[in-house]
């Protein structure tokens, strides 16, 4: 129970993370929150969040794939807080472990 209650506090402290880095984009871009959003949905066809999602799972996927470093230093490179929140979120989108993955040769 206690790696449950890491793991939650770890995401959680991720997708804060994640939300400031939301707010200062939309800010930048000088629209409402919705309105940012809405225009990023037409242009990208998703949220930025599994806009993001989805470009961070495939840069690491290629990291795994080409082998050579360590979790860690993948999970720093695609902009993870942690390697538990990395896992979860790579779990939830992959529907398997990173280490699988790489273990099955990347796909």
């Amino acid at each position: 129970m206690r790696i449950w209650a890491s793991s939650r506090a770890t995401f959680s402290t991720s997708r804060l993370m994640a939300r400031s880095v939301a707010s200062a984009i939309v800010k930048a871009a000088g629209l409402s929150r919705s309105d940012f959003f809405e225009r990023f949905r037409r242009q990208a066809g998703r949220a930025p969040m599994e806009y993001a999602t989805k470009w961070r799972m495939a840069a690491a996927k290629t990291l795994l794939r080409q082998g050579g470093l360590t979790k860690a230093q993948i999970v720093q490179k695609v902009g993870y807080g942690s390697v538990s929140a990395f896992g979860l979120a790579f779990v939830r989108h992959e529907g398997l472990s990173g280490g699988a993955f790489a273990n099955k040769g990347g796909g």
